[in-house]
């Protein structure tokens, strides 16, 4: 069995790359040929096992809009990403052309991680720094270097206890906490800004 955290990057690199392109789940899954489920499952990383190099040959094709060459270059990308090939900066610079998206942020999805580069870093430094190995898996950044980010959601704060910095918050500081996320969340509502 493949490591499921690739499936996770898989799956986060197939719907990427699917709305990018303005498309459908229905749509890829009658493009690739293979069930919607199939594809839902895949890109949500609930099938027990990562997806067969045949079936990524077939999502390739359905996300490439025909194009011979980004079907080679997404199946590079999605065949790194399950654990079959190494990486190709050369192939993922040209989806992340073709996508029209910010090469930085390409390989942050490709990690699976936000990543931080030098301010105003060339094309080629992007992808030197991403071959030095850690990018491509956030398990391989020293330790004294990786900061996990903290993830919460509205379920965490209905929780009795809150753990911060070795310490469970009072009272007081969960009401606090709470209110931060419902700035957060209005922030993020766009209907609460028209």
């Amino acid at each position: 069995m493949k490591d499921l955290k690739n499936g996770v990057r898989l799956g986060n690199a197939i719907k990427f790359i699917r709305k990018a392109r303005n498309m459908t789940a229905v749509d890829l899954a009658k493009q690739a040929g293979i069930s919607q489920s199939y594809l839902s499952q895949l890109e949500n990383n609930t099938r027990p096992r990562l997806a067969s190099p045949d079936i990524l040959v077939k999502i390739s094709m359905g996300l490439s809009g025909g194009s011979t060459e980004m079907r080679a270059c997404i199946y590079k990308l999605l065949s790194f990403l399950a654990g079959y090939a190494e990486p190709d900066s050369h192939a993922f610079r040209l989806i992340a052309e073709w996508l029209n998206v910010d090469l930085a942020d390409f390989y942050s999805l490709v990690a699976s991680a936000p990543i931080m580069f030098e301010m105003g870093a060339s094309d080629n430094e992007i992808e030197e720094t991403a071959r030095e190995g850690y990018l491509m898996d956030p398990d391989k950044i020293p330790a004294k270097e990786y900061i996990p980010p903290i993830t919460l959601n509205s379920d965490d704060l209905n929780k009795r206890e809150i753990e911060f910095n070795g310490s469970l918050l009072n009272y007081r500081e969960q009401i606090v906490l709470k209110h931060a996320f419902e700035i957060i969340n209005e922030f993020r509502n766009p209907e609460n800004h028209l």
